[in-house]
């Protein structure tokens, strides 16, 4: 709490100055609302963009990490657990055939 109160050289960071741009701006849009007789020809401020936050095409995301692929459990599968029948009825025909 102590360095958001100190006065003199003190720095505040980016995100800081954002918050404190966004109040300001908000709080004079609420104040000419308050005031205005014609809403149609009122021009509002709107808060200064400083490369905090860039626009995106549509359906574009650079920073989005890919979706990792969801794994598949093969011990949930059915033919997973049908493998032990499946390999007795392999071995019960290779029985009964004859070799040659």
């Amino acid at each position: 709490m102590g360095n958001r109160h100190k006065v003199g050289d003190h720095k505040r960071g980016g995100k800081t100055d954002r918050d404190a741009e966004q109040r300001r701006v908000r709080h004079q849009v609420n104040r000419e609302l308050a005031t205005a007789d014609d809403f149609d020809d009122l021009a509002l401020p709107s808060p200064e963009r400083k490369g905090g936050w860039v626009k995106h095409p549509a359906g574009s995301t650079p920073n989005a990490v890919p979706a990792e692929r969801k794994r598949v459990r093969h011990w949930k599968q059915r033919w997973w657990k049908r493998r032990g029948r499946l390999r007795a009825e392999r071995l019960a025909l290779e029985d009964t055939e004859p070799a040659g």
